[in-house]
């Protein structure tokens, strides 16, 4: 609403999307524009003015003090069949004269037809032509839509660009069937759904709903709901005419008066059948039916909102619904990642509330609730806004999700506990036996008709990963192809990971879980992580949503400061750095380089002055270094097989062999990966991280007897002396979040909390006065000063160091060190490598069209 200062008037103003704008173009828009302001008629809203500003394209037309056809009918629901009829026929009135132009309205519904004293106007009267006309083969390209699915016409749904007044006949048909009705004549829970049944079924006659609606009137709206146009109304003086005339009929009944002709929907459905039934919707809608289609090829990049990052770090990303109509993805904005959702129909994604930390989303089969990962609980939500439901919590391994057309949801474990699944409505879980033991089984994906399911077989990295079946009658696990992450589509294929960033496609037969042909592939850019997760998805009519970027096996080292952040991972390009930790003297780094195809790693040490790299450990099995006072002495964890397990120093001139310095004994804790170690500033005595259960002290000899130290109800990650050694910092979740802690060391004494809003990842200032830590919540590393470093109590807090600001993952908080010179060391993925989701629909057709299907 606007103030036309010129001539002292209200006015609305209205103003493409910006999407829609950068499609269309100015000039071309406002040329075409220009058709609609020469028409004249009291019941069409005329077009004041138009232009461009700022790059926002508009129009202006006069402001109506009333309400919508479509908030009348959301009050009323059901109009008077005579108002219902006389607004049909002004409209109508309305419709030849601009058809007599050569206009098309092209998006008649009822929110375009506004009541001003009970007179209907047509409002944004060839807007849709316009966009359309300016926009050209663009706006298919892009998704954008023209056109409203409930009153879109069977030639609008199949994006056929010979759009005739049939029509706007055909919507106004809509409008008058939803007035005496009180709903359109095609419902459904999406926009796929609802365009499916316009171009399948035949819409309940109005009176078996509303049986005093006068025959003629029933017969005039049947037939102007035909979906061939050439059995609709010649035109809307015809339409007008048959509401006029009592003794009109039209469908089963005998024609008294008017033109002729029965229901054209028969002679429809075996056209479509012969055509393939090859929909794709002008609009962003992409109409998939259940079986993959054989129509255009539609690219769809997924816009996001300003501030937010996709967030394809860990798991599986991305998922599409059964239905093809909605894409759900992980994504960022400035703080733990979240679920975002998509509808295909609309231009905006939206958040779905309460999902922070979700990973591996999956839709249900019906599309209308996604399951997901999160921490060790699995849980599902209703996209109708229901509350998050928990299905279970006690440690879920996040190996992947399937929703299962059998009503169970299906999650892999690990090597000893394989594959379970859980009803989706809630129960118990119960486990997929398999017939012989088996590496870890992950990524599991339920065969049409249950009697398989596919697997990934784990071998230790991505290279030498499998993708098999297990027939869930017999338990037999069956490896098929060397590859990852399988996913059955409807085209009769297995699409999967099939290399660092490819898809391929295999012939595959289910109900005899055998592979038929051999590999293609589809298409190469896909984003996968370290475990094959490969970020991409296939409904079953054809469309396929993928995550692009540069695949990862690890992260990079980055040296962030005010100025911004700067690459330090020359020497781990290619190589996945599993931890690192900076010598006392800030002279070097201790890395623990990985294999990812063997999952093994030794230490290296860097020379952050020369840039020479020299290796420490060659037996495959060491982690997690850190340093003996000195700078001269690395000490590391490791663990393997032919070795024992324990941890060990080495002096980096390689000038004595590698000395075992303790293990842990089995009634103190679990020795594994998560055990990281660390000298008292005198160099007498370890400290140690035993399993993220407790912290330990004990002499540097193999069988020393360990004194706990720290055993916080939450378990602890991460822990460092104070430099004067008399206190130790660390991180617990004993309230509920990770926070910051520190205590007398070695004690006794209580701890004191640091940390206020949640805290990982703590570091002592040289100076011992104050405390690094990284925080989630506002994605940066906090200072926290504490005075006396004899007796240090918090004083106040302030932003260190802005992570988002830096465009690195979350990742880079809880795996850092801090340098000499106030750096932070740290090893994340920067954000900016990671596109949106991209949407291809009927993959299938452009596959077999350049050679993939043969």
């Amino acid at each position: 609403l606007a103030d036309d200062v010129r001539h002292n008037r209200k006015v609305a103003i209205k103003v493409l999307k910006p999407e829609l704008a950068a499609v269309v173009g100015s000039e071309r828009f406002l040329t075409e524009i220009e058709t609609t302001a020469a028409l004249q008629h009291p019941h069409i809203l005329p077009l004041f003015d138009s232009g461009e500003a700022d790059g926002f394209l508009f129009y202006v037309m006069p402001f109506v003090d009333g309400e919508s056809l479509r908030d009348r009918i959301d009050r009323d629901k059901q109009l008077p069949v005579d108002e219902a009829v006389g607004i049909a026929a002004k409209i109508a009135g309305a419709l030849q004269v601009a058809h007599a132009s050569g206009v098309i309205h092209r998006d008649i519904k009822p929110a375009n037809i506004l009541l001003a004293n009970g007179e209907p106007l047509i409002a944004d009267f060839g807007i849709a032509l316009a966009v359309q006309e300016a926009g050209g083969g663009r706006l298919t390209e892009t998704g954008l839509s023209v056109g409203t699915p409930f009153y879109m016409s069977p030639e609008q749904a199949t994006a056929d660009r010979a759009i005739s007044p049939a029509t706007d006949v055909y919507a106004l048909g809509c409008v008058l069937y939803e007035m005496l009705v009180g709903e359109p004549p095609y419902v459904g829970n999406s926009a796929q759904a609802v365009l499916g049944k316009i171009l399948t079924e035949d819409p309940r006659r109005p009176t078996a709903v509303r049986p005093r609606i006068r025959p003629n009137v029933e017969g005039a709206v049947m037939r102007a709901l035909e979906k061939l146009p050439a059995d609709r109304f010649g035109s809307v003086s015809d339409f007008l005419r048959a509401l006029e005339d009592p003794g009109f009929r039209h469908g089963d009944e005998v024609v008294i008066g008017g033109a002729s002709g029965r229901g054209g929907s028969p002679v429809w459905k075996w056209a479509a059948a012969g055509l393939g039934v090859a929909v794709v919707a002008l609009a962003a809608t992409h109409l998939i039916p259940s079986e993959p289609t054989r129509g255009p090829v539609v690219r769809l990049e997924i816009s996001l909102p300003e501030g937010v990052a996709t967030d394809l770090n860990q798991g599986v990303g991305v998922d599409v619904s059964p239905q093809g109509d909605a894409v759900v993805f992980r994504a960022s904005m400035g703080g733990a990642p979240n679920l975002w959702l998509r509808r295909l129909d609309r231009l905006e994604p939206e958040i779905i509330v309460g999902t922070e930390g979700a990973r591996n989303p999956r839709f249900s089969p019906d599309g209308r609730s996604i399951v997901f990962h999160r921490e060790g609980f699995l849980q599902k939500v209703a996209l109708d806004g229901s509350p998050i439901v928990t299905l279970i919590s006690d440690g879920v391994a996040q190996r992947g999700l399937d929703w299962g057309d059998d009503g169970y949801i299906y999650y892999g474990m690990d090597a000893v506990e394989g594959v379970w699944r859980v009803p989706a409505t809630g129960g118990s879980p119960e486990p997929v036996p398999a017939a012989a033991d088996l590496p870890t089984r992950r990524w599991p994906d339920l065969l049409p008709g249950g009697r398989g399911l596919l697997i990934s077989l784990d071998y230790g990295g991505p290279t030498q990963d499998s993708v098999a079946v297990q027939n869930l009658g017999t338990g037999e696990v069956r490896v098929l192809f060397q590859g990852a992450m399988a996913r059955w589509s409807a085209s009769g294929h297995l699409i999967y990971a099939g290399g660092e960033s490819t898809l391929l496609a295999i012939p595959f037969d289910p109900d005899r879980l055998e592979v038929t042909g051999e590999a293609r592939p589809v298409l190469e850019g896909v984003r996968v992580n370290t475990g094959s997760a490969a970020h991409f998805a296939v409904s079953r009519g054809g469309t396929l949503v993928y995550g692009s970027g540069e695949s990862r096996s690890g992260s990079d080292l980055f040296w962030v400061g005010p100025e911004g952040i700067s690459d330090a991972s020359a020497f781990t390009e290619n190589q996945l750095a599993w931890s690192h930790t900076l010598s006392p003297d800030g002279t070097r780094i201790a890395l623990s380089i990985g294999d990812v195809p063997t999952g093994t790693a030794d230490i290296w040490v860097v020379d952050l002055e020369s840039g020479v790299s020299s290796r420490v450990t060659f037996e495959g099995a060491s982690f997690s270094p850190f340093w003996y006072p000195d700078s001269e002495v690395v000490g590391f964890f490791r663990s393997g097989v032919g070795v024992r397990s324990g941890l060990y120093r080495r002096p980096i001139d390689l000038s004595e062999e590698a000395e075992l310095l303790w293990t842990v004994d089995g009634d103190q804790g679990s020795i594994g990966p998560a055990l990281t170690g660390a000298w008292t500033p005198d160099g007498e005595r370890l400290v140690v991280n035993i399993g993220s259960d407790s912290i330990v002290t004990v002499a540097p000899h193999p069988d020393s007897a360990a004194t706990r130290v720290v055993a916080p109800p939450g378990g602890t990650e991460s822990f460092e002396l104070s430099p004067n050694g008399n206190w130790i910092v660390y991180d617990s979740d004993e309230s509920g979040r990770p926070e910051i802690y520190i205590r007398p060391f070695p004690g006794p004494g209580g701890q004191r909390q640091i940390s206020t809003g949640g805290g990982v990842a703590p570091r002592w200032l040289e100076s011992g006065d104050a405390i690094v830590y990284g925080e989630e919540e506002r994605e940066a590393w906090i200072l926290v000063r504490l005075g006396d470093p004899d007796d240090p109590r918090r004083l106040s807090e302030e932003v260190y160091l802005s992570a988002a600001s830096t465009e690195l993952s979350q990742s880079a908080l809880g795996a850092w060190d801090l340098g000499r010179d106030g750096r932070v060391l740290t090893w994340g993925v920067v954000r900016g490598d990671q596109r949106a989701p991209l949407v291809v629909t009927n993959w299938v057709s452009e596959w077999v069209g350049t050679g993939g299907g043969r």
